[in-house]
Protein backbone atom coordinates (compact mmCIF):
# COMPACT_ATOMS: atom_id res chain seq x y z
CA UNK A 1 0.00 0.00 0.00
CA UNK A 2 2.34 2.19 1.05
CA UNK A 3 4.76 1.84 -2.53
CA UNK A 4 1.39 1.92 -4.19
CA UNK A 5 1.21 5.80 -2.50
CA UNK A 6 4.61 6.58 -3.24
CA UNK A 7 4.15 5.78 -7.14
CA UNK A 8 1.52 8.26 -7.11
CA UNK A 9 3.11 10.99 -5.38
CA UNK A 10 6.28 10.59 -7.65
CA UNK A 11 3.80 10.96 -10.72
CA UNK A 12 2.49 13.64 -9.42
CA UNK A 13 5.46 15.65 -8.35
CA UNK A 14 6.68 15.18 -11.81
CA UNK A 15 3.51 16.12 -13.35
CA UNK A 16 3.69 19.49 -11.22
CA UNK A 17 7.79 19.99 -12.49
CA UNK A 18 6.96 19.50 -16.05
CA UNK A 19 4.15 22.04 -15.64
CA UNK A 20 6.44 23.80 -13.77
CA UNK A 21 9.29 23.94 -16.55
CA UNK A 22 6.00 25.07 -19.21
CA UNK A 23 5.16 27.60 -17.15
CA UNK A 24 8.81 29.63 -16.44
CA UNK A 25 9.56 28.78 -20.17
CA UNK A 26 6.47 30.52 -21.25
CA UNK A 27 7.34 33.93 -19.23
CA UNK A 28 9.68 34.98 -20.96
CA UNK A 29 9.08 38.76 -20.29
CA UNK A 30 10.78 39.93 -23.87
CA UNK A 31 7.96 37.56 -25.57
CA UNK A 32 5.25 39.14 -23.54
CA UNK A 33 5.62 42.54 -23.17
CA UNK A 34 5.07 45.25 -25.29
CA UNK A 35 6.74 48.39 -23.54
CA UNK A 36 5.11 51.43 -25.50
CA UNK A 37 6.90 54.24 -23.00
CA UNK A 38 10.42 55.02 -22.81
CA UNK A 39 10.82 54.29 -19.49
CA UNK A 40 13.64 51.16 -19.47
CA UNK A 41 11.63 48.36 -17.42
CA UNK A 42 14.00 46.30 -14.82
CA UNK A 43 14.29 43.15 -15.10
CA UNK A 44 12.03 42.30 -11.74
CA UNK A 45 9.08 44.24 -13.53
CA UNK A 46 9.25 42.58 -16.55
CA UNK A 47 9.12 39.42 -14.52
CA UNK A 48 5.71 40.76 -13.00
CA UNK A 49 4.10 42.14 -15.53
CA UNK A 50 4.91 38.80 -17.71
CA UNK A 51 3.14 37.18 -15.04
CA UNK A 52 -0.47 38.80 -16.28
CA UNK A 53 -3.00 41.34 -14.79
CA UNK A 54 -4.14 38.88 -12.17
CA UNK A 55 -0.42 38.81 -10.32
CA UNK A 56 -0.39 40.37 -6.94
CA UNK A 57 2.50 40.44 -4.85
CA UNK A 58 1.84 40.04 -0.98
CA UNK A 59 1.17 43.28 1.32
CA UNK A 60 4.12 44.31 2.85
CA UNK A 61 2.00 44.28 6.21
CA UNK A 62 -1.60 42.99 7.28
CA UNK A 63 -3.84 46.15 8.38
CA UNK A 64 -5.33 44.99 11.50
CA UNK A 65 -8.84 46.19 11.18
CA UNK A 66 -9.63 44.76 8.09
CA UNK A 67 -8.06 41.30 8.37
CA UNK A 68 -9.39 40.95 11.75
CA UNK A 69 -12.70 42.01 10.48
CA UNK A 70 -12.66 39.20 7.60
CA UNK A 71 -12.73 36.22 10.86
CA UNK A 72 -15.31 38.03 12.79
CA UNK A 73 -17.36 38.11 9.57
CA UNK A 74 -16.35 34.40 9.59
CA UNK A 75 -17.94 34.01 13.00
CA UNK A 76 -20.74 35.73 12.91
CA UNK A 77 -21.70 33.64 9.78
CA UNK A 78 -20.94 29.90 10.69
CA UNK A 79 -22.47 31.09 14.30
CA UNK A 80 -25.93 31.95 12.90
CA UNK A 81 -25.67 29.21 10.11
CA UNK A 82 -24.41 26.36 11.89
CA UNK A 83 -23.15 26.18 15.26
CA UNK A 84 -25.44 23.98 17.59
CA UNK A 85 -23.45 23.96 20.40
CA UNK A 86 -23.85 25.18 24.27
CA UNK A 87 -22.55 29.01 24.88
CA UNK A 88 -19.01 27.25 26.27
CA UNK A 89 -18.55 25.72 23.04
CA UNK A 90 -19.61 28.53 21.89
CA UNK A 91 -17.41 31.04 23.54
CA UNK A 92 -13.85 28.66 23.13
CA UNK A 93 -14.16 28.48 19.31
CA UNK A 94 -14.65 32.12 19.01
CA UNK A 95 -11.66 32.50 21.43
CA UNK A 96 -9.58 29.62 19.45
CA UNK A 97 -10.76 31.47 16.16
CA UNK A 98 -9.73 34.97 17.82
CA UNK A 99 -6.04 33.59 18.93
CA UNK A 100 -5.97 31.69 14.94
CA UNK A 101 -6.35 35.42 13.86
CA UNK A 102 -3.82 37.67 15.58
CA UNK A 103 -1.28 34.24 15.45
CA UNK A 104 -1.41 34.34 11.90
CA UNK A 105 -1.25 38.52 11.20
CA UNK A 106 1.84 38.76 14.14
CA UNK A 107 3.56 35.37 11.76
CA UNK A 108 2.76 37.68 8.75
CA UNK A 109 3.43 40.56 9.92
CA UNK A 110 7.07 40.00 11.42
CA UNK A 111 8.55 37.35 8.55
CA UNK A 112 11.15 38.97 6.87
CA UNK A 113 9.77 40.32 3.07
CA UNK A 114 11.96 40.46 -0.06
Amino acid sequence: ASSKVSAIHQNKLSRLRAQALVDNALLNPDSVISNLSSYQLSDIEKAALARGLKFTLPPGRLKKGSYLANFELLFKKLNLESFSGTSEDRLYFQNKLRDCAFSSMYNFNSSPRP
